[in-house]
């Protein structure tokens, strides 16, 4: 592995490490959103979440990667209307949302949160 890609990799997991349990206080049994989950981040968070007991993780990314992304409890196009969808998987809302997309999704996200839920914007693709 080049030093290149040891540092890209060691930097994915050093964001998606504090994301989700500096920022984000992930614990047990709760509910993750997270946007663009077959990115770099993404998919170092999915792998982390998976390390606490109990958590659904719900991802959304493009169509063409969803083959490539295994540790998410559930998988939605992010060309769709994923709010429909997460509100059918989630009632009551989730607990945390980790969102690097920004723009209209803001909104989204943050009207899919139970009370007193977590929303963490990240790397603002869309501002």
């Amino acid at each position: 592995m080049s030093y290149e890609d040891a540092v890209a990799v060691t930097m994915n997991y050093v964001v998606a490490y504090a994301l989700l349990f500096c920022v984000g206080n992930l614990k047990s049994d709760q509910t993750v959103l997270v946007h663009s989950v077959g990115g770099g981040v993404g998919q170092a968070v999915a792998q982390l979440a998976k390390t606490v007991g109990n958590v659904t993780l719900i991802g959304t990314a493009s169509k063409h990667k969803h083959e490539s992304i295994t540790n998410v409890t559930h998988l939605i196009d992010s060309a769709n209307d994923y709010v429909q969808e997460i509100k059918k998987i989630c009632p009551d809302g989730v607990d945390l949302v980790l969102d690097c997309i920004c723009g209209g999704d803001a909104n989204k996200g943050y009207n899919l949160l139970k009370p007193m839920g977590r929303y963490v914007l990240y790397g603002m693709y869309r501002i």
